[in-house]
Formats: structure tokens, C-alpha cells, sequence
């Protein structure tokens, strides 16, 4: 190969694995961030059932023979209202980093998809340079064709 072809292949070869980088990179990124998704959801979760707890309890009170004061009623109204409001704020957390995740996912798929182009365009390139080599050889053999014909004295040929 000549310098330049090999010197482009380098370059190609280099650029690959830039781009390796950045999809390792981008793939350790994605994980970390479903992860973090994962951790959220499991955080909803629990203030979910701490939520169905809270109006279980509510609701065996309130069912009680003996009651439940206004007061401690309304205390844990209050409560279950926090709790909502948590729940609610949890859970906007926790779409936030879905749609986080989501983007992490498309930009593995857009380096991987670069990637893949670069590799491609480099595996031609080297098939190009193999062809255009071998036609240069073989342009070289047929360019010395007649001389080596005469030098072994072949039928037909005169000097």
C-alpha cells in the first residue's frame, strides 16, 4: 500500500476507535442513568404504600366502635396530604429521569450508528486500496510483459 493509503487507514482505524470510546462512554452513561431510574421508581413505590397504609389506618380508625377525635383525625389528613404531595413530587422526579434515560438510550444508538457508518466506510476504503493495488500490479506484470518475452526468447519474438 502506498504511504497515503496507509495513512488514511490509520486515520480511519483512529477515528474508529474514537468513536468506540464515545459508545463505551455513552453505554456506561446509559447505565448509570437506568440506575438511577430503577432507584426512583423503587423510592415511588415505597411512598406509594406508605400512602395506602396511611388511609388503611385512616380508615380503621374513622371504622372504630370507640372513634377518632377531630383532632387526630385532621393530623392525619394533614399527613396524608404531605405524603401525596410527596408522591407527586417523586414521581415528576422519576419522569424527569425516564425521559433522561430515554435520551441516554438514543445517543447510544446514534454513536453506535456512527460507528457502524465509520467501519463501513473504512472496510471500503481498504477494499478500494486493495483493488487499485492489485490493478497497479497487474498494469506493472502487463507493462513488462513483452520485455520478459523477448529476454526468455520466445517463439515468435526477435531481437
Amino acid at each position: 500500500m502506498s504511504s497515503s493509503a496507509n495513512r488514511r487507514a490509520d486515520r480511519f482505524a483512529t477515528l474508529a476507535r474514537l468513536h468506540e470510546l464515545q459508545l463505551e462512554h455513552a453505554r456506561v452513561e446509559r447505565a448509570a442513568i437506568d440506575k438511577e431510574v430503577e432507584r426512583q421508581s423503587a423510592h415511588v413505590r415505597e411512598l406509594e404504600t406508605e400512602l395506602d397504609n396511611s388511609r388503611a389506618i385512616a380508615q380503621r380508625l374513622v371504622a372504630h366502635a370507640s372513634g377518632i377525635s377531630v383532632d387526630s383525625l385532621r393530623q392525619l389528613h394533614e399527613y396524608m396530604r404531605w405524603q401525596v404531595g410527596t408522591l407527586a413530587a417523586q414521581q415528576s422526579v422519576l419522569e424527569r429521569a425516564r425521559a433522561l434515560a430515554e435520551d441516554a438510550r438514543l445517543h447510544v444508538v446514534r454513536r453506535f450508528e456512527r460507528l457502524a457508518a465509520i467501519e463501513r466506510m473504512r472496510d471500503r476504503h481498504a477494499k478500494d486500496a486493495a483493488t487499485l493495488l492489485g490493478q497497479r500490479d497487474q498494469k506493472a506484470l502487463d507493462d513488462q510483459a513483452p520485455v520478459r518475452a523477448v529476454v526468455q526468447g520466445a517463439p515468435g519474438t526477435h531481437i
